[in-house]
């Protein structure tokens, strides 16, 4: 079950190591895939509009997941 409060349904596919890697982390926060999910998506959006500063320089954080 998700603890998210969203109402609308996201899937993607990834191998085999990402799911393990993603149940593995999720398992370790305590919450459901889902939430961990949305959660690494909010920080990235937070990265986008400059929202998440670096913890050392104060500097914001903006995520290229460019290739």
């Amino acid at each position: 079950m998700s603890d998210s409060l969203g109402e609308i349904a996201v899937s993607t596919k990834v191998d085999g190591a990402m799911s393990e890697f993603i149940e593995d982390e999720a398992r370790q926060l305590g919450i459901s895939r889902a939430e961990f999910v949305r959660r690494v998506l909010e920080f990235y959006r937070e990265s986008q509009r400059e929202e998440t500063q670096c913890p050392w320089c104060e500097e914001p954080i903006v995520m290229n997941v460019e290739t």
